[in-house]
């Protein structure tokens, strides 16, 4: 047994789980025992205004029976029907692995009358119950894209749909109980997100398709001096970085998503704030055009390995698409524009004497320097007298976030190079 808890922890229900393949199952204890009766076999005829006077819900989609889910007739406990009964046959022919829609296809197609053999199940039909109906109700979390977060509460876990914002709390036995629990969730959690990600992908061009996406922890600091963390959707799609508030079910979302920047334009680096540094891995900083994101992946979730391949690879078409960026700058006091370049590598062009006063190869770079809006380039250079064969180059931007998106740019030109291609 286990307890699900209000979000003050001061009611709780003891409950069970039952793990599917889609759903978490919460069933209270006095629904508990999964009582299932024997099929019985029930003879409906067709009403006059047409159907035979139940609605149905489940199906192959979300891995459940075809259930009855509201009975329409008035003959309705003369027959012996429930809400929560399962239709196994209609009219001899399973219904294992229909659709919704296949089933209901299968009633429309039946005479004037339709045998069915049905299954009752308590806990399925605790869940179709009305509010105002008596007795203790059942629930279930959908696993795709869910949200699970360990508690400091040793034995406790927190467990959000995707497409719901209520938090379901579970609480334990003890902490072996817990860790199970959250294991084989994760796990199916995993299952659904990826079979999900590879439907979308499908059709895509593989410059357009998703690397990653997953929630994660986003690290918010108050005036009080408190920190929280709240989850937060990222994907790496194609070109771009998306964040949401819920995850997208659809392409359709990424193109009316709001906060979206093309990955040359960020920089994503392990967290050297962390505190724990042995959990640096999987703690991370999204630097963007204009807010930093300090996130931490889920323990039991993706390999930091996998995010970070991901990024490598968004990045990498970020700047195919982009091929070349120029910057304007000034170099020496002079009005000049700074190009980086795919093919080229550095660039300053002098608008004055319109001519380049310096070019140099990407492997040719060595280091920078950030101070302000300063940024000082440095480069290696044969046959002339300079220190160690190198020579810094120092161009002014306006401001220090155009001083920012330089060097996130030489970054992502640096990277992609160095990598040819992540593929």
């Amino acid at each position: 047994m286990m307890f699900i808890c209000s979000a003050n922890g001061k009611q709780r229900a003891t409950v069970q789980l039952e793990l599917h393949d889609h759903v978490l199952l919460i069933i209270p204890s006095a629904c508990g025992n999964s009582n299932k009766h024997s099929e019985r076999v029930i003879t409906l005829s067709r009403r006059q205004e047409g159907g035979f006077g139940v609605a149905i819900k489940g199906g192959r989609e979300h891995n459940l029976p075809i259930i009855i889910s509201k009975i329409l007739r008035a003959d309705s406990s003369s027959i012996k029907l429930y809400v929560g009964d399962a239709i196994v046959k209609v009219d001899e022919v399973p219904t294992r692995g229909l659709s919704r829609e296949q089933a209901i296809e299968l009633l429309r197609s039946a005479g004037e009358s339709v045998v069915l053999t049905v299954k009752h199940y308590r806990e399925v039909a605790s869940l179709l119950k009305k509010d105002d109906e008596e007795g203790p109700k059942a629930a279930f979390v959908e696993l795709l894209f869910a949200y699970v977060q360990e508690m400091e509460e040793q034995r406790a876990f927190k467990l959000q749909a995707s497409s719901s914002k209520e938090e379901t709390i579970v609480q334990c036995n003890d902490r072996e109980e817990r860790e199970m629990w959250l294991r084989m969730i994760h796990s199916a959690v995993q299952r659904c997100n990826d079979h999900k990600i590879e439907q979308l992908n499908r059709n895509q061009q593989e410059a357009n398709k998703i690397h990653w996406m997953d929630w994660v922890s986003k690290k918010c600091y108050f005036p009080w001096n408190r920190q929280r963390t709240l989850p937060v959707f990222l994907a790496f799609k194609g070109t771009c970085v998306y964040q949401f508030d819920r995850a997208p079910v659809s392409l359709t979302e990424f193109d009316d998503c709001q906060i979206v920047y093309k990955a040359y334009q960020c920089y994503l680096q392990p967290d050297a704030e962390c505190i724990d540094l042995a959990l640096t891995s999987r703690h991370y900083v999204l630097e963007t055009p204009h807010h930093c994101v300090r996130f931490s992946l889920s323990p039991r979730g993706q390999l930091a390995i996998v995010l970070e391949r991901a990024w490598a690879l968004c990045t990498y078409f970020s700047v195919i698409a982009l091929s070349s960026k120029t910057f304007s700058v000034q170099f020496e006091n002079k009005a000049a524009s700074l190009t980086i370049d795919w093919n080229m590598g550095f660039a300053l062009y002098d608008i004055a004497s319109k001519e380049y006063l310096w070019k140099y190869g990407f492997a040719q770079y060595r280091s920078n320097g950030h101070e302000g809006s300063r940024v000082n380039l440095v480069f290696t250079v044969k046959d002339v007298p300079c220190h160690k064969g190198e020579l810094s180059r120092a161009v002014a931007l306006n401001n220090d976030a155009q001083a920012k998106q330089l060097l996130f740019c030489i970054n992502a030109f640096l990277s992609s190079k160095s990598a040819a291609s992540p593929h």
